[in-house]
């Protein structure tokens, strides 16, 4: 397809997104954080939801040549979309509180997930790690810019941050080996983990740097979580069983270290 007929799919794309999205069934913040109220509970309800998301990834990863054009504009508004109906599970002040999330994944967060979105996010890091070639470094940096947009302070450095992407990746209750693949993509990018590039990669001084305040958000998330704390370690020994039920920690697989593991040595 000619670049000015792809631009111009991708305008028509975004269009019927943010369309879409206006003409979705609504849910008060309230009940679509909770999982209750008579929309959020309904099949309907959740299945349009997963539908946009669908599309809004495939559009994100199938339609990434057109939405670079115009500076990477159409790329931009679609993270916004995006960024800002997943920041909606956090409290109106937008604090990374992992006390605030329930042990089953809000209903917007299970549509995102249900359309693919941790997939749809490895695959486009895969593609810019894949190629030296600066005109996709915008697949990236607009991301975190999106995420700190919505984030409720500047981030620890200059350009994007990772004190927003740990809003949008935090609550990320799907699959572990989705998760894993998302954040080994951005440790990748940053230089931080994987074998070494021929010659400098564009995104590695600013995903480095997103790395480094998505762990530091995420760290101090951690160490403020009481539920966390309080399920503390598995019980070992054969008496195991008599400890009772341990309390549910906060859902969300990236909720614990484990998925972080291979950041921690090059971050220090």
């Amino acid at each position: 397809m000619p670049e000015g007929a792809s631009a111009a799919a991708s305008f028509l794309a975004l269009a019927s997104l943010q369309t879409g999205r206006l003409l979705l069934p609504a849910a008060s913040p309230r009940a679509a954080a909770a999982g209750s109220g008579p929309t959020a509970e309904t099949g309907v309800w959740s299945a349009q939801r997963a539908g946009w998301w669908r599309l809004a990834v495939q559009m994100l990863v199938y339609g990434m040549n057109g939405s670079l054009q115009v500076q990477g504009e159409l790329l931009r508004q679609l993270y916004d979309m995006m960024a800002e109906a997943l920041v909606g599970v956090w409290p109106p002040e937008r604090r990374l509180d992992l006390d605030a999330l329930s042990a089953e994944p809000p209903p917007e967060v299970a549509a995102a997930l249900a359309g693919g979105l941790l997939r749809g996010l490895a695959m486009i890091f895969a593609l810019v790690d894949g190629t030296l070639d600066p005109f996709y470094r915008l697949a990236v940096t607009e991301l975190l810019a999106a995420c700190d947009r919505i984030s409720p302070g500047p981030g620890p450095g200059p350009g994007p941050a990772g004190g927003g992407l740990a809003l949008v990746l935090v609550p990320a209750y799907g699959e572990r080996a989705e998760a894993q693949s998302v954040l080994e993509g951005l440790g990748v990018m940053a230089g931080l983990t994987g074998p070494p590039h021929s010659g400098p990669h564009p995104t590695v001084a600013v995903v480095k740097r997103a790395a480094a305040g998505f762990l530091g958000t995420v760290g101090g998330a951690l160490r403020r979580c009481r539920r966390l704390a309080e399920a503390g370690p598995p019980a070992q020994g054969d008496g195991s069983h008599r400890q009772g039920p341990r309390r549910q920690p906060p859902g969300g697989v990236l909720c614990g270290p484990s998925c972080l593991r291979h950041f921690q040595r090059p971050c220090r």
